[in-house]
């Protein structure tokens, strides 16, 4: 939703059009996708792996998790709305939609994980304050990790050999 209020690329109409049966979204797309659910999914799984390990009871565990994944796929907005990878590109204006999207996810994120009534449905244990920031900082730091993934993921297409 958010990335079709962003701007068309500067020479989007001086492109040769899409070959017929060039896919819609190509394969770099993909791999670039599933690279970035890898790097959550292993962040995710290994810090409630490590949190079960230190005994922090389950249902604390669920919400430091939780925390950290719902944070960590919202700032996927920032690294996905462009193809280029420059850290300025990352933190170009915004359009309203993609704030409003960020400022929802993170609302909700607030009252699953913070009102009882509704944390207690989806079995999530309390935190404190400061843990709860701990984690929604980790998920917020995820946004350097996929940057960087994403600068190396761009880097290896362009040094890539040209095949005739």
């Amino acid at each position: 939703m958010e990335f079709e209020a962003e701007e068309p690329e500067i020479n989007l109409m001086e492109r040769s059009p899409r070959k017929l049966g060039e896919p819609l979204l190509p394969t770099r797309k993909i791999v670039e996708s599933l690279i970035y659910g890898g790097i959550i999914t292993v962040a995710v799984f290994g810090l409630y792996a490590w949190l079960l390990f230190h005994a922090m009871p389950t249902a604390q565990a669920s919400t430091a998790t939780f925390i950290v994944l719902i944070t960590a796929n919202a700032m996927l907005i920032l690294p996905s709305r462009s193809a280029q990878s420059s850290w300025h590109n990352l933190w170009a204006v915004l359009p309203g939609i993609s704030i409003w999207a960020l400022a929802a996810s993170f609302l909700a994120l607030l009252m699953i994980t913070r009102l009882s009534f509704i944390a207690e449905a989806f079995r999530f244990g309390k935190l404190s304050h400061l843990e709860w920031l701990t984690y929604f900082g980790m998920g917020v730091s995820m946004l350097l990790v996929l940057q960087i993934a994403k600068m190396m993921m761009g880097r290896r297409v362009i040094n890539a050999p040209v095949s005739s």
